[in-house]
């Protein structure tokens, strides 16, 4: 999922590539995931020695869990607001990239 979240911050330094810092918001993120032609990933899992397939909608809720751990490990309040399913609204921005 980190791999995901690297590719939209490639993205945004090919956009913004005079810009030192850009700052970006999870909604953002994921309307990127939506607009890409195509996403899924495939996870094995050691217990059934098997390929677990994910589509955009679990990416999505993947990268949601891992930004919300991330952000509580780094002690800021995550202030969540459902708009129509997947989109978040966050009080403190959830990524820089430098």
């Amino acid at each position: 999922m980190e791999g995901v979240c690297k590719m939209y911050e490639e993205h945004l330094k090919r956009m913004n590539p005079n810009s030192p810092s850009i700052i970006y918001d999870i909604s953002q993120l994921f309307d990127f995931i939506d607009d890409l032609a195509d996403l899924s990933c495939v996870v094995y899992r050691a217990d059934t020695q098997t390929y677990q397939p994910y589509n955009k909608h679990c990416i999505k809720e993947k990268i949601y869990m891992l930004l919300h751990q991330q952000a509580q490990q780094a002690g800021k309040q995550l202030s969540l607001e459902a708009l129509g399913g997947w989109e978040w609204a966050w009080n403190t921005a959830v990524c820089s990239v430098l």
